[in-house]
């Protein structure tokens, strides 16, 4: 009788192991080696961060193992782990006179890492996730509309002072997307024209610095109505005699007897999600002449397998150089699954183990007797 009652208890233990197992793997992700590059830029001349490779291709990459995590049916959920990919500092000339002619050059010093979060929380793109109507419009301070308001490309709208423009996304598909923050550091001298336009010889070069915030929390990438400042500071070296080509670049440079200061180029941005959809950026004051921009997503992959690119765009004015349109681009590949994790709770995997480990228990004494 005795025999048979343990008997029973291991069988029903088994039975509710069995069920409780069945859950974790109908509620699975599965890891995917991640590939691909990043990049964002400012206006239509300087890449962040810097590179000469033609758009949309970046200098922002996997670091070395890294993996996603993908959920649910196509177009499966995507999970970034904290950090999955990164851009050391390397500093770089960019001449962009040809494309903002306030500015001769820039120097940059900027790294990025890329997703993050201050507690190093995971961050999610999926479908639904670039949240509003198939197509809406959003200007910095105004609510995000379905129908657009055409007030904000001629700054009408615009709460902020300086920060004028319009985002407009266009869903394709899943319209999928959605928030991903990141984190930018180093900074940027700003080679401003003094009096004479590039090329020019013995002309006077203004120098301004930007800093980027430690955290982005206003630029391409996150939710609508975010905003971001970069505080800039005001370099030593302040006035410069310099040789420019035409394009920009300073090929040699005097500091002047003035022992002034430089000028702080800080900014203010808003930005938007990322999206595998359609989507056009528009800063109709920048500096020069109005940057449009559009851009287009795509998502290639079968059962979490193959390439997606998410774009995203913000609008930005900064003290010196003025107002602009940002873009960025993530062109990813995920290769061919490495296993399945359970997405259980914590609680639901001690349970299992607890479970686990109770019917090998009864199994232990059954073999005893």
């Amino acid at each position: 009788m005795n025999s048979m009652l343990s008997k029973l208890r291991l069988t029903s233990l088994l039975v509710v192991f069995a069920f409780v197992a069945g859950l974790a793997g109908t509620a699975s992700a599965t890891v995917h080696p991640l590939g691909g590059n990043g990049r964002f830029q400012i206006g239509d001349g300087l890449p962040i961060p810097a590179t000469f490779a033609p758009a949309p291709t970046g200098r922002l990459l996997p670091v070395t193992g890294a993996v996603v995590s993908q959920t649910g049916t196509d177009p499966m959920a995507i999970k970034f782990p904290n950090a999955a990919m990164k851009a050391a500092v390397v500093p770089v000339n960019v001449p962009v006179a040809i494309t903002n002619p306030a500015v001769f050059q820039v120097k940059t010093s900027i790294g990025i890492t890329y997703p993050y979060s201050v507690g190093g929380a995971d961050q999610t793109v999926s479908a639904g996730g670039r949240t509003g109507a198939a197509v809406v419009s959003y200007c910095p301070g105004q609510a995000v509309t379905p129908t657009g308001n055409p007030a904000c490309a001629s700054g009408a709208a615009a709460p902020h002072p300086n920060v004028k423009g319009i985002l407009t996304y266009t869903a394709t598909g899943a319209q999928f997307g959605g928030a991903m923050a990141g984190r930018v550091f180093g900074g940027a001298d700003v080679a401003l024209v003094g009096a004479s336009a590039a090329p020019c010889t013995g002309c006077l070069a203004i120098m301004a610095l930007a800093s980027p915030n430690t955290t982005g929390t206003g630029g391409v990438g996150n939710q609508f109505g975010g905003m971001g400042t970069s505080p800039g500071a005001a370099p030593s070296s302040g006035y410069l005699i310099v040789t420019a080509t035409a394009a920009g670049a300073i090929t040699n440079a005097t500091p002047t007897p003035s022992l002034m200061a430089g000028l702080t180029n800080a900014a203010t941005t808003f930005g938007g999600p990322w999206t595998t959809g359609m989507l056009t950026v528009t800063a109709p004051f920048a500096l020069g002449a109005a940057e449009v921009f559009t851009l287009t997503g795509s998502d290639a992959r079968v059962s979490g397998v193959g390439s997606i690119s998410l774009v995203s765009g913000s609008l930005s004015n900064r003290a010196i150089s003025g107002p602009n349109a940002n873009r960025g681009w993530l062109n990813l590949s995920m290769g061919g699954p490495l296993g399945a994790l359970p997405s259980m709770s914590g609680p639901g995997i001690a349970a299992l183990v607890g479970l686990m480990s109770l019917a090998g228990g009864y199994a232990m004494r059954q073999r005893r007797k």
